[in-house]
């Protein structure tokens, strides 16, 4: 049996589960991490509500690309460009790769 988490126990309480929730909770939902009472109301909002129905699909078409992508090391111009770029908006001090 899985056990809940403190936000789960929290949706659970709700008598109704809204869009934020369902939002919050997608990825334990698509990879079936849910207690089954959890999983069966976040289901049924899903089914009726167009807007977490499209989310999720949006979601399961995400996964499945970056399923296909290759685990190729990223060249080292990249990694330089996305340093600087880290730098410059968040303030960081990251090293060059040389």
């Amino acid at each position: 049996m899985k056990t809940f988490t403190d936000y789960q126990m929290q949706v659970l309480e709700k008598s109704d589960i809204d869009c934020i929730d369902v939002t919050r909770l997608m990825g334990d939902y698509h990879d079936q991490d849910l207690p089954e009472t959890l999983r069966g109301r976040v289901h049924a909002h899903i089914k009726n509500c167009e807007i977490c129905a499209e989310m999720y699909s949006g979601y399961n078409f995400v996964v499945e690309l970056a399923s296909e992508l290759k685990d190729e090391p990223m060249p080292k111009e990249v990694k330089n460009r996305l340093r600087e770029a880290l730098n410059r908006r968040l303030g960081l001090n990251l090293a060059q790769v040389g």
